[in-house]
């Protein structure tokens, strides 16, 4: 067994990752525990919807992250735009929101715009990185 009691081949795959959240602190507070993970690796982040899905958009041809943690409430292109946006134009790339309100409604929101899960920033280290590794499967 692997790291975090995964098999060896899981943690030998590196998961491409994309942070979206306006707290700054925050941000780079996850980039570094998640780039500290076996088999994760931070390669984008943003500050807003509006700038991720530019950034989205001038990477090359197989340049996407795996997987887009997107921070529900932010100014300028919020979540819910940003997820419904990210999901219509590039199919298929998984999108996990990331929220402080444990509010169903937003939820919902969240997941009727494309996001594949919901995962509260108060949740313990362990249940965000089972749905990144979940989600990138």
């Amino acid at each position: 067994m692997a790291a975090a009691g995964l098999p060896a081949h899981a943690a030998q795959v590196s998961i491409r990752i994309a942070l979206v959240d306006d707290h700054t602190q925050f941000r780079n507070y996850l980039a570094d525990v998640l780039s500290r993970q076996p088999g994760l690796s931070v390669v984008m982040q943003a500050a807003d919807g509006v700038a991720a899905a530019h950034a989205l958009n001038a990477l090359p041809p197989g340049g996407l992250p795996d997987v887009v943690l997107m921070d529900v409430d932010m100014p300028r292109g919020g979540g819910i735009a940003a997820t419904r946006r990210i999901a219509r134009e590039h199919v298929g790339l998984r999108i996990i929101a990331l929220s402080m309100h444990d509010d169903p409604r937003l939820c919902d929101a969240m997941r009727e715009a494309g996001a594949c899960a919901h995962v509260l920033k108060s949740e313990p280290l362990p249940v965000l990185l089972a749905a990144v590794r979940g989600s990138a499967i």
